[in-house]
């Protein structure tokens, strides 16, 4: 055992003699040599005295300690700091079988491994290291942690791409460093949860909220719950359970939203009725609903219209069966539904399924809302601010990352954003003014500057060339120097439309296109002459694909 020896100042070691982990860069003396970003040293005190031995790394917290004995790092010390982990979980019973096969195993200093957190998903970990120590021992723990569990465990997941110092340059990759492609269910009291390790935050779940989230359920019983910036929707399914008489679960990311949905859709992965089967489902309970079958088919076929997409629907009758719709299809999975949506005799279900399940949703909650007694106050006009827009997103249709809304708005962060985060961590400076769920304002933050704008697009896949073929003028601008500048526009016919109480934006514009989208007034879109074309000095081109 030969590491880098590294001497405090005279004083500085009585926090350690109550175990205390960090070493503060103040506190040091002076190196034996300089050691590197995340090599192991050994601390003493400045008469020489053995203090403990920990990782190094450049900042304020110099050593994170490991262990106050002297002892060699490596693969059987990490097994016995996991083993130690692992019994301390099972002896609380944060493990036992199908009712909990999640937790935290490893949450850094408070179990002698700093920087490091471990979450157990069924038969997967997830491993994060935060700091360059524990990045480099990455493979040893994978080990040690492997060893523990034996076949408890089937894959590890590493997880540290934007956890890490960025400073370091450490260019962490996220990856199986055991199996792969594992199945995203897990359980936690009982409820199951979609996990997504490798698009959602953290390690995928929350899992350090597990006690609170069982307190909420305690608490529930009866009462109308809000779930703010609710993730997955952890804490809803628990105030879901514990008999809560109403649950909204909000959040900025739609990312966070598809997932809430996913922990839905567990129930239709192996459905009869293949629109649901395997597939996104999103449900929305309307109490106290007393329309009739050909009220329901012909607000649905309006949100078909204006959606693009069909909806469904069953209803559970006073009786407390589901009669209806599509009733026959969800019968197997009832009792989890009347749990889950908090069923009563008279709720309607209306139910979006697939790629497009969210925007669905969106128009079933407003048409529905607005044609169901007692649940919309048509005579208020509630105002809401939209920030925060993610900047990128993973397309529905290519599975590639891709602009989520506006390409030319400036990231939050700037440059460093772009360069040290997670694209899909990244928000962009846009806002939406809402009114009674309706956009009236969209805006942004624009971007001014071209290495910005470069990097942005790089991102999402356009090389340079692509953005200068493209964005030529916008960039030639950019170049001479441009001030900071932001702007929004007003929908003034939507405003004239919420004021005159009128439902189809078509109503209130002196001009409205038609259902195939024709101004019969301009008879347009029409053909063009060539006196047209010859006054624009342009002309018609066959397409050479067809």
């Amino acid at each position: 055992m030969d590491y880098i020896k590294i001497t405090l100042k005279p004083g500085k070691e009585d926090s350690f003699h109550r175990f205390h982990p960090w070493v503060f860069s103040g506190a040091i003396y002076r190196f034996e040599k300089q050691p590197e970003e995340g090599d192991i040293v050994e601390v003493t005190d400045h008469q020489g005295n053995f203090i403990g031995i920990g990782q190094y790394q450049i900042g304020s917290i110099a050593v994170r300690i490991l262990t106050f004995k002297p002892e060699e790092i490596n693969e059987q010390f990490y097994f016995k700091r996991l083993q130690e982990a692992y019994n301390v979980r099972l002896s609380l019973g944060l493990l036992n079988g199908e009712y909990n096969n999640t937790c935290r195993l490893v949450h850094g200093e408070g179990d002698n491994l700093p920087g490091l957190i471990i979450d157990l998903y069924n038969k997967t970990a997830v491993m994060q290291a935060h700091t360059p120590g524990m990045h480099y021992a990455r493979h040893q723990i994978a080990q040690a942690l492997k060893s523990v569990l034996g076949n408890a465990i089937d894959n590890i997941y590493y997880k540290s791409e934007t956890t890490l110092p960025y400073k370091a340059e450490l260019d962490a990759e996220n990856e199986y460093l055991l199996g792969g492609d594992a199945p995203n269910i897990a359980t936690e009291n009982g409820l199951k949860f979609y996990v997504d390790w490798v698009r959602g935050q953290k390690t995928g779940f929350f899992v350090d909220q597990r006690e609170n989230r069982a307190l909420l359920e305690r608490y529930a019983h009866g009462r109308s719950v809000l779930n703010m910036f609710c993730y997955t929707g952890g804490f809803s399914f628990y105030a879901m359970r514990g008999n809560a008489k109403l649950v909204h679960s909000v959040d900025s990311s739609s990312k966070a939203i598809d997932l809430t949905c996913k922990n839905l859709s567990d129930l239709f992965t192996e459905s009869e009725f293949e629109p649901f089967k395997g597939q996104t489902v999103k449900a929305v309970p309307i109490s106290n609903c007393h329309l009739t079958r050909k009220q329901i088919e012909k607000l649905l076929t309006d949100c078909e219209v204006q959606a693009g997409v069909k909806g469904y629907w069953f209803k559970m009758d006073e009786n407390g069966e589901l009669a209806g719709g599509v009733a026959k299809f969800v019968q197997g999975c009832k009792e989890q539904l009347a749990q889950r949506l908090g069923l009563t005799p008279n709720t309607l279900v209306v139910i979006a399924a697939g790629a497009s399940a969210t925007k669905l949703t969106g128009v079933l909650i407003k048409t529905f809302g607005a044609n169901v007694e007692g649940h919309m106050d048509k005579e208020r006009y509630e105002f809401c601010w939209i920030v925060d827009f993610p900047m990128y997103e993973i397309g529905e249709e290519s599975g590639e990352l891709e602009f989520c809304h506006n390409p030319f708005s400036m990231p939050q962060g700037g440059m460093d954003a772009l360069n040290g985060k997670n694209p899909l961590d990244i928000y962009a400076y846009q806002y939406d003014f809402v009114c009674n769920g309706v956009e009236l304002l969209s805006g942004a933050v624009r971007n001014h500057k071209p290495e910005i704008m470069y990097k942005a697009f790089e991102i999402a896949g356009y090389d340079h060339s692509v953005v200068d073929s493209k964005f030529g003028g916008m960039i030639s601008a950019f170049k001479f120097g441009a001030p900071p500048h932001a702007g929004s526009a007003y929908g003034v016919d939507r405003l004239v439309m919420l004021l005159l109480d009128e439902p189809i934006i078509r109503d209130v514009i002196l001009f409205p296109l038609n259902g195939k989208a024709q101004d019969l007034m301009m008879q347009a879109p029409n053909f063009v002459t060539q006196q047209q074309l010859d006054e624009l000095h342009i002309k018609v081109v066959e397409d050479e694909k067809k």
